[in-house]
């Protein structure tokens, strides 16, 4: 039996426990202009990701394309210049690399490997190229990574010399250029994510001033300021907020307005025949001596009601008048408050 009563006690305090948890991990409510804020914040962020992510694609592949014709063009230049110096000496294949500029060149020449700079040397290429260039004798082309970077490796059969060049080009150029668009790319997101959040400051502040009027004109309502309206507006989407708050308001204060013509109605209605009665009650007083004891009970009740009823109804009137500005209420401390007053030591 113990245990029976102690498990739903547990599991209570464990459901409890548990939604406790889980109200912490919720994260609050975010207000109105808080959340315009963040919509314009985050859109523009993902935009400027979006935009910065398109166009440095778009720049890197032509500034590659561009390169790569550039590279063919000019290596194809070199290959030649290297052919016709290995013809006239076959012997001087230093002299015949070096004769084709500054670029990174190596020749497959006589089962052997020849390089103008250390830089680039057999173990750079890929065995794709080679076995392509060299085996199948067709010019190739092939992107490989040197240093963390890309580079360009072109391998050009060289039939008449009976040889194979190759040219290595690190495309310093095009990285430096890329290094430079993505700071412009990112200098140019990050001030297009503040401008964002710029606008979305300016458009929250201009979406909630509506419910701030709204509101400050529900606290002047509430004072009893019935007479105040929301002013018109042209925009189609607050033109229905302000009609209907606006006609809310009068309808309060028809109502209001006829409740206090009804207490003055009704008060000055019942004061006339309350009068009566009290002067009644008081011939009534005079003469209270010829009345029996019964009688006299009886008129004494009567008297203390029609007193009674008259302070109800001048306690109506003062609220009539009040409530028609005729009369201004002053507030004044009372006793229990001014009691509790002390001066300063």
């Amino acid at each position: 039996m113990t245990s029976t009563f102690i498990e739903p006690r547990q599991t209570k305090y464990r459901l409890t426990r548990a939604r406790r948890l889980i109200r912490r991990a919720l994260p609050r409510r975010i207000g109105l202009r808080n959340r315009i804020l963040i919509i314009f914040g985050a859109g523009s962020m993902i935009l400027s990701i979006i935009l910065a992510l398109s166009t440095f694609g778009f720049t890197r592949t032509s500034l590659v394309n561009q390169r790569e014709l550039t590279e063919i063009n000019q290596a194809y230049i070199n290959a030649r210049r290297i052919q016709n110096e290995l013809i006239d000496d076959r012997t001087n294949v230093v002299g015949a690399l070096e004769q084709a500029g500054t670029a990174l060149r190596m020749l497959y020449i006589d089962g052997r490997w020849i390089s103008a700079s250390t830089n680039f040397v057999e173990s750079v290429l890929p065995t794709q190229l080679k076995t392509r260039v060299i085996s199948d004798r067709k010019p190739s082309l092939m992107t490989i990574e040197r240093n963390g970077r890309a580079a360009i490796v072109i391998g050009i059969p060289l039939n008449r010399a009976n040889a194979t060049y190759f040219e290595l080009d690190p495309m310093r150029e095009v990285h430096d250029a890329l290094s430079s668009v993505r700071l412009a790319l990112l200098l140019a997101g990050g001030f297009t994510t503040i401008v964002g959040i710029g606008l979305g400051m300016f458009a929250s502040r201009r979406a909630v001033r509506p419910l701030a009027n709204a509101a400050q004109a529900a606290r002047a309502i509430a004072d009893g300021r019935l007479d105040t309206r929301l002013e018109p507006t042209d925009d189609p989407d607050l033109q229905a907020l302000t009609a209907a708050f606006n006609e809310m308001v009068a309808t309060l204060q028809s109502r209001a307005e006829r409740d206090a013509r009804f207490t003055s109605d009704v008060s000055h209605e019942l004061r006339s025949p309350l009068m009566t009665l009290a002067a009644s009650a008081q011939v009534m007083q005079a003469r209270r001596d010829e009345l029996s004891e019964r009688s006299q009970a009886a008129l004494d009740l009567l008297v203390s009601d029609v007193s009674r009823f008259q302070s109800l109804v001048e306690d109506l009137l003062e609220i009539s008048r009040f409530d028609a500005g005729v009369v201004r209420l002053v507030r004044e401390p009372s006793e229990s408050q001014s009691s509790s007053v002390r001066p300063l030591r």
